[in-house]
């Protein structure tokens, strides 16, 4: 019975595990509809539409993908303060990630070039060193 128990109690935690996870995937993909297809800066009423739903994905998943996310947009309307203080938080959560330091490159490049140089730094090291093919 308590074998019962403890696994009927797993799966309601995998299940509300699971279904935060597909709210957040809802919210970015409502978000990533609000940008242009050309990558241009969206408008601003759809970039504080599209920063809201992520702020809102955020909260309903731990990782930093919805972060990334998130501030790709901002660095694509043109906020690159706001993308840079979401950056700096998730390279203290996930130190290893290479796209999160790639990205807060970018963010911080118009307003603190010695910062971007060191992220792009850190970009390098993490990246894996690639050969030419060999003939």
């Amino acid at each position: 019975m308590l074998q019962r128990l403890a696994l009927a109690l797993v799966a309601v935690a995998a299940g509300g595990w699971l279904a935060l996870e597909l709210r957040s995937e809802r919210l970015e993909a409502a978000a990533y509809r609000l940008v242009p297809t050309d990558l241009s800066p969206p408008p601003p009423e759809d970039l504080e539409r599209a920063n809201r739903l992520f702020d809102r994905a955020r909260r309903h998943n731990p990782g930093t993908r919805p972060v990334l996310r998130q501030a790709a947009l901002l660095v694509l309307g043109r906020r690159h303060r706001e993308a840079a203080r979401l950056l700096e938080e998730a390279v203290r959560r996930e130190p290893e990630n290479a796209d999160a330091w790639s990205l807060l490159a970018s963010a911080t490049t118009p307003f603190d070039p010695a910062r971007a140089a060191a992220a792009l730094l850190r970009v390098r090291a993490l990246s894996p060193p690639v050969r030419a093919p060999a003939e």
